[in-house]
């Protein structure tokens, strides 16, 4: 099975994946959202990993001024996670008690 393929015949999204980890994505109009952004534990804590996975993100959409991310406070990580995103150029466009919502203009 492959779970990419799954993703992207039930949800639209896109799937870039290497050793290290997985991004998922969907561009609707001008936005591309991403869903999911994951790097092995062996792997986590490597200075530019996560953004690496972004820039190829950011290579394989055309027509897109905007990255918008969600990051669910039911994550035990979510505070690493808005860091992560706003050291990227992210920034926190809205916050409720339960998600933080992301954007950066491309």
């Amino acid at each position: 099975m492959d779970y990419a393929k799954y993703l992207k015949e039930t949800q639209r999204l896109e799937t870039i994946e290497t050793s290290f980890g997985f991004i998922t994505y969907q561009v609707c109009g001008a936005v591309c959202i991403i869903h999911d952004l994951y790097i092995v534990p062996s792997h986590r804590g490597t200075v530019g990993l996560a953004d690496s996975l972004a820039n190829e993100v950011q290579k394989s959409i055309t027509g897109c001024n905007l990255l918008a991310a969600e990051v669910y406070k039911g994550n035990p990580a979510w505070k690493a996670n808005v860091r992560r995103f706003k050291k990227y150029g992210f920034e926190v466009e809205a916050e409720d008690w339960n998600v933080v919502i992301l954007r950066k203009r491309i």
